[in-house]
Formats: C-alpha cells, sequence, structure tokens
C-alpha cells in the first residue's frame, strides 16, 4: 500500500512540475536581416537591415514550442532613369523620352514555428525549429516624364508561402525570462522570376506568464 502511495504521489508530482513550467511566453526581438534576390536572368541583389520581431507562443513545458511571429523589414528604395522609343502615331513619327523610376518595395511576414529545446542543462538550452511564413511584397514604383510633365503611378502586391529554418541558445535568467540568441533561414519563395532569401540573426528575451 505504502508502495502504491508514494508512486502516487510521485507521478502527481511530476505532472504538477510539467504543468507549472508551461506556459504562455512573449519574446520580443532585435535582428540584423540580410536578404537576398536572385533573378532567373542571372541578377543578384543583397543587402542588410536592422528588422525587430515580436513573437507569441506557447511552452508545453515538455522541451517543446510553438509560436506565431511577425517581422517588420526595412523597405527596400530603389531609382532608375534612361530614355525609350516612343511612337506617335498621328504624326507618324517616334521619339525618345526620358524617365525617371522612384520607388519602394515593402516585405511583410507573418509565420508559425515549432521549436525543440535541448535540455542539456537547467540553464542553457539550445533549439532546433521549423517555420512556415505567409509573406507579402508591394510595389510602389513613381514614374515621372519630365519632357511631357506626366507621371504615372504603379502599385502591385503578391503573396506566397515560404519555409524556413531556426536554431539558437536559451539561457535562463530565472523561471519567468530566458535570454534569446538565434539564427533564422527563410525563403520566401518565387514572385514572378525572383526568388527571395533572408538570413537573420537576432537576440531578444523570451518572457513566460
Amino acid at each position: 500500500m505504502k508502495t502504491k502511495i508514494l508512486l502516487a504521489v510521485f507521478f502527481l508530482s511530476s505532472a504538477v512540475s510539467v504543468y507549472a513550467e508551461s506556459g504562455i511566453y512573449l519574446q520580443p526581438e532585435v535582428a540584423i536581416s540580410k536578404i537576398k534576390i536572385e533573378s532567373d536572368k542571372n541578377l543578384q541583389y543583397s543587402k542588410s537591415s536592422f528588422s525587430p520581431r515580436i513573437t507569441a507562443g506557447y511552452d508545453f513545458g515538455n522541451n517543446f514550442r510553438i509560436g506565431v511571429d511577425y517581422t517588420h523589414y526595412r523597405p527596400l528604395n530603389f531609382s532608375d532613369s534612361g530614355t525609350f522609343n516612343y511612337r506617335i502615331k498621328k504624326l507618324k513619327t517616334t521619339i525618345k523620352l526620358k524617365y525617371q523610376d522612384e520607388g519602394k518595395v515593402d516585405f511583410k511576414s507573418f509565420g508559425v514555428s515549432t521549436i525543440y529545446d535541448f535540455p542539456v542543462s537547467e540553464r542553457v538550452k539550445p533549439y532546433l525549429g521549423v517555420r512556415v511564413g505567409f509573406n507579402r511584397i508591394e510595389v510602389e514604383v513613381k514614374k515621372t516624364f519630365p519632357q511631357v510633365g506626366r507621371t504615372k503611378l504603379f502599385h502591385k502586391e503578391k503573396d506566397g508561402v515560404g519555409a524556413g529554418v531556426l536554431a539558437g541558445v536559451g539561457f535562463k535568467i530565472n523561471e519567468k525570462i530566458t535570454l534569446d540568441a538565434g539564427y533564422r533561414y527563410n525563403y520566401w519563395g518565387k514572385f514572378q522570376d525572383v526568388k527571395l532569401h533572408r538570413n537573420e540573426f537576432s537576440t531578444g528575451l523570451r518572457i513566460k506568464f
């Protein structure tokens, strides 16, 4: 009888311990993000920028976590100029017109991640995870024709689904706060003839409620 009581107390205390470690968490982070753009025409472009991120998730208390995140990326500004041949049908002639383009590209990303914390010690836990991203690209272009005093505005947006991986280390400060340092690779997918990749290094605090 005593053995049964001791076993019952042991399993009950284990269940309470696991339950106590589980809970909702919020994780604000600062990150350096490098975007890499590749086109089918063998053109490449890359640029790094500051990208804050916020994640809300749930820690199951058994080394597994899930999270939903939003990352704010700095817009990519660009400009271009040149000339093109313009056909005037009424005069049956062709003239060269100058143009000036000014535009920006906005990047937005929501993601869902599943993460496993490796319990190598009480204070330090490396982790690995996978992420599915729901991404949107918005392009705005202002095209000016100075010779004829005309301006045209173009706007286009496109959504896509991408996949990524994440890895890092959590340093437990106390029962509620963990310092997180990590790396993420996100493949945004292909938008027309352009592929987008992002490499991100981040740090932040994981606060459990």
